[in-house]
């Protein structure tokens, strides 16, 4: 006897993909946040070090949001998200290759580094979250 998801039978098999990925994604990324704050504690940094680094990428992710509404139709949504992957790319290189705290804290800001886990960084945000097709 073959037995899916019988609560979520009314969902497409597609859709059910894309709601499991989006799960393990949120999932990786929340963890992503843990291990990150790790990572800095590792390197020495206090409690309050860590938290202004992921307050910086909360806040550069807010910032890429806000920004997304006004240059997100005119630059276009293709080029935008260029733009960001290679910001979350230079971002992530930086954090790896410094343990200064200020050029941490301004590439967690570039890079829009989001403690949330459902985000996905200002890369997520210039598709303007999903709600375009």
């Amino acid at each position: 006897m073959k037995r899916r998801f019988v609560a979520l039978r009314w969902m497409a098999r597609d859709t059910l993909l894309i709601v499991l990925a989006r799960g393990l994604r949120s999932f990786g990324q929340g963890a992503i946040s843990v291990l990150v704050a790790i990572y800095l504690h590792l390197l020495g940094f206090n409690p309050i070090q860590i938290g202004l680094f992921l307050s910086a990428g909360l806040a550069g992710a807010g910032f890429y949001t806000f920004a997304v509404v006004f240059v997100g139709d005119t630059l276009g949504h293709r080029r935008l998200l260029i733009v960001f992957a290679l910001m979350v790319a230079g971002a992530t290189l930086a954090v790896t290759a410094t343990d200064s705290f200020l050029l941490l804290a301004t590439a967690a800001f570039v890079g829009g580094f989001s403690v949330a886990g459902g985000g996905g960084g200002p890369a997520h945000r210039g598709r303007g979250g999903g709600a375009r097709p």
